[in-house]
């Protein structure tokens, strides 16, 4: 049952990565080129669909009702979280609250399911079920805070595109951070590039160098440190080896390169 489950959440991801790439229009995934790039948009996203499908298959052989209902329910957030992200494109009054949600539907909810479908498959309690659950949202709310944020500072030998956000009109929390932090005279020039439809390297370099002047990557980890803190918090109920690999493990998400 838990391998059925565990492949039904993998292809889940994969299929909902294929899609992102597709209307991300992303040529690069983990430092290789996409399905997209190397075949075309109809193959991604036909391959997809064939991910999920696949994935409602492998769940009804792992024969637990209340796990296959939760994975269903992740596949329905995952595709709100992409609508929420889609719709607010270029929105550069988002909030930090309306990021979050964005990011816990889009990322979260994946890494929230892994961590619950497990405690439900082995007859937890559900009180345990409720804090493994807000243990992998914790978790997957960081992990895209860093990734939004090594869009701007990552390293190019990773593979990643740095500012490929900014030139695609996504305001993550970057964004968000740095319009708090600035002049209003500052804030009305960053919003204005955000209104063009095309962004260039120079509009990316003004957001760059005004990043590291209001120390922005800092502010992004301190951000990403209070779900480390809350997660904690669930972490010190348990004292055990695995409790203690998963606070080793926040710490590494938040310093990782790539």
């Amino acid at each position: 049952t838990d391998i059925y489950m565990s492949a039904a959440l993998e292809f889940i991801h994969a299929a909902t990565l294929l899609h992102d790439d597709v209307i991300d229009k992303g040529t690069i995934r983990r430092g290789q080129k996409s399905i997209n790039e190397n075949w075309n948009n109809k193959f991604s996203v036909l391959l997809g669909d064939f991910m999920f499908s696949k994935s409602f298959q492998l769940m009804t052989q792992g024969k637990s009702l209340k796990a296959m209902e939760h994975l269903s329910e992740v596949s329905s957030k995952i595709s709100e979280g992409e609508f929420l992200q889609l719709s607010n494109e270029n929105n550069v009054t988002l909030k930090s609250s309306e990021y979050i949600k964005i990011i816990s539907l889009k990322t979260a909810e994946l890494f929230g399911a892994a961590m619950k479908v497990p405690a439900i498959l082995t007859g937890k309690k559900n009180e345990e079920i409720v804090n493994l659950y807000k243990l992998g949202i914790n978790f997957g709310i960081i992990f895209q805070i860093i990734d939004d944020t090594l869009d701007y500072f990552g390293d190019k030998k990773t593979g990643k595109e740095i500012g490929k956000d900014f030139m695609e009109g996504k305001v993550t929390l970057p964004i968000i951070i740095l319009l708090k932090k600035v002049s209003k005279l500052d804030a009305i020039k960053i919003k204005k590039l955000f209104t063009k439809n095309k962004r260039n390297q120079n509009d990316l370099s003004l957001i760059l160098s005004q990043f590291k002047k209001n120390e922005i990557k800092r502010d992004c980890l301190n951000y990403a440190k209070k779900y480390q803190i809350k997660s904690e918090i669930i972490l010190n109920k348990y004292d055990n080896k695995q409790s203690g690999l998963f606070k080793d493990l926040l710490v590494s998400s938040i310093q990782r390169k790539n």
